[in-house]
């Protein structure tokens, strides 16, 4: 047996004595940042608080982890991109043509 080995077998009969020894202060410490930034904390605040040196350390650990992080930002500048309304189109059951544009479609009745 090597000292992996050693280690690894002594780790899992110390956990299946005690669960609560598969706790650790690292472990604590992801915990924590993971709650922040699923409370919507500042990837720098955490980064601040947990003393990594660059805040792509953070980001690089952290949004692998909480997907949901990324998608809350990409869906918060979609939300600043602005939208222009459907046209309404007379006779369309949905009232809409579906158009975003101010652009002839077809089937409109453009002079030419």
């Amino acid at each position: 047996m090597d000292q992996r080995q050693v280690r690894g077998t002594l780790r899992r009969r110390r956990v299946a004595a005690d669960p609560a020894a598969r706790h650790t202060a690292h472990g604590t410490r992801h915990t924590a940042a993971t709650i922040m930034l699923a409370a919507g904390t500042d990837m720098k605040v955490v980064q601040e608080t947990l003393g990594h040196a660059t805040l792509s350390t953070t980001s690089d650990i952290y949004t692998s982890v909480l997907p949901e992080v990324a998608r809350a930002a990409a869906e918060a500048t979609a939300a600043l991109i602005p939208r222009r309304a459907p046209r309404k189109t007379p006779g369309h059951p949905s009232g809409t043509h579906g158009a975003l544009s101010d652009e002839p479609q077809v089937g409109d009745d453009v002079p030419v």
